[in-house]
C-alpha cells in the first residue's frame, strides 16, 4: 500500500504566545494535554502503533511515527503555553487526575488501531473546539485553531487509510 501522498499537517506556522498570567488558560490546557482524549494519549498511542506496525507494514509504521511526532509537537506547544500563562506543566487534568497509560488503546490489529485513532482524534478535535469556545485568550484560540487544522488532516488520513484497508481486506 502506498500512503506516501497522505499529508498529516498544515504548512502554516504555529502562532507565538506572549507571557501573561492566565489561570483559566492553564486549566484548559491541562485538560487538553492530559485527559483521556488528550494530546498525550494520541502521541503515545501512535508511537505504540508505529512499533507494532513496523513488524508487518513499514509504510504504515512510518505514518504512525509521523503522527506521533506531530502530536509531540502539539504537546510541546501546549506544555510551553502552560508555562507562558503562569502554570506548571504537570501531566494531570483539571481535576488533578494524573495522566495514565491506561488511556492508550493497545489494539494490535490494523482495523482496530485505525478505528481507535478515528475515535480518539474526533474526541480531541471536539475538546479543542470546546476549549476555543471557552477561552477568552485570543492567542490561545489562534494556537488551538492551528493545532486543530493538523488534527483534522490527521483524522482525514486515518479515515482514508481505514477505507483503503477495508477495501483491500487487510
Amino acid at each position: 500500500m502506498d500512503f506516501s501522498q497522505i499529508k498529516l499537517s498544515s504548512n502554516l506556522p504555529y502562532p507565538k504566545l506572549s507571557q501573561t498570567q492566565d489561570a483559566t488558560s492553564v486549566f484548559i490546557l491541562k485538560n487538553l494535554i492530559s485527559a483521556r482524549a488528550g494530546v498525550l494519549t494520541c502521541q503515545l498511542q501512535y508511537l505504540f502503533q508505529s512499533a507494532i506496525a513496523d513488524k508487518s507494514m513499514e509504510e504504515l509504521a512510518q505514518l504512525f511515527e509521523e503522527a506521533s511526532i506531530l502530536k509531540n509537537t502539539h504537546l510541546t506547544l501546549l506544555t510551553n503555553a502552560i508555562v507562558d500563562f503562569g502554570g506548571v506543566p504537570v501531566f494531570e487534568d483539571a481535576q488533578k487526575m494524573p495522566f495514565t497509560s491506561s488511556y492508550i488503546n493497545y489494539a494490535t490489529k490494523l482495523k482496530d488501531m485505525l478505528n481507535a485513532n478515528i475515535r480518539l482524534q474526533t474526541a480531541v478535535i471536539d475538546n479543542i473546539s470546546n476549549a476555543c469556545k471557552i477561552t477568552k485568550n485570543q492567542q490561545l484560540q489562534a494556537l488551538l485553531n492551528r493545532i486543530m487544522e493538523d488534527d483534522n488532516k490527521l483524522l482525514s488520513a486515518f479515515k482514508q487509510i481505514l477505507t483503503t484497508v477495508q477495501f483491500l481486506s487487510v
